[in-house]
Order: C-alpha cells, then sequence, then structure tokens
C-alpha cells in the first residue's frame, strides 16, 4: 500500500511548525513537570488515516471523549502514548487544543506578544 502524503510532508509545514514553537517557547517535555500545557488537535479536526504515518504504535493517535481542552471544551485527539501519562496522573496537566493554543498563550502574564 502507497503511504499517502499529508500536509506534515511539506518542508514548508514543517519550517511554519518550527517557527510557531519558537516563537512561542514550546518545546517536548514531560507531562509530569510542573506547569506544562499539553496541546492537541481537535477531534472534529483529526484524521485517523494519518496514524499510518508513525511507525511507533504509541505514537498513534484516538479520539479522547474524556480529554476536553480547557478553553473551548471540545473533546481532543491524543497519543496513546501521552493518554498513559494523562490517565495515571492525579493531578491533570492543562490540556489546550492547537486553535486555543494562540490566544491563550497571549494572555499569559509574561506572554511576549
Amino acid at each position: 500500500m502507497r503511504r499517502r502524503f499529508s500536509a506534515a510532508d511539506r518542508p514548508a509545514f514543517r519550517r511554519d511548525v518550527a517557527k510557531a514553537f519558537d516563537d512561542h517557547n514550546i518545546g517536548v517535555g514531560d507531562m509530569t513537570e510542573p506547569g506544562i500545557v499539553v496541546v492537541c488537535a481537535r477531534a472534529a479536526d483529526f484524521d485517523p488515516e494519518t496514524n499510518v504515518l508513525w511507525e511507533n504504535e504509541a505514537n498513534r493517535s484516538a479520539v479522547r471523549p474524556d480529554v476536553l481542552c480547557q478553553d473551548c471544551k471540545s473533546p481532543l485527539a491524543m497519543s496513546h502514548h501521552a493518554y498513559a501519562q494523562y490517565r495515571a496522573q492525579d493531578r491533570k496537566p492543562k490540556v489546550l487544543c492547537v486553535q486555543c493554543l494562540q490566544r491563550v498563550v497571549s494572555l499569559e502574564p509574561g506572554a511576549t506578544r
């Protein structure tokens, strides 16, 4: 079966994502770190067919009805690995959808915008 290409395969997309991460001081972190914000895709925007892009099963995602954006309350999609960490925690980290991230980050004290 031929692999279907997605937006993530375009160099411009990867460059734009890297710039957004840099602009907002976003990085990879452990979900158990204090003050961590987990960013996910809204369930409505999640395409399960893109899971074929991930070789590692833990990186594949699914819609999680019990994980909601803390700003807009939309259900979110989360990777199997991140969801296992999320479920195991007593104090859940802040979870935002991609659409709400920029607005919420710009309202945070000390934001650089």
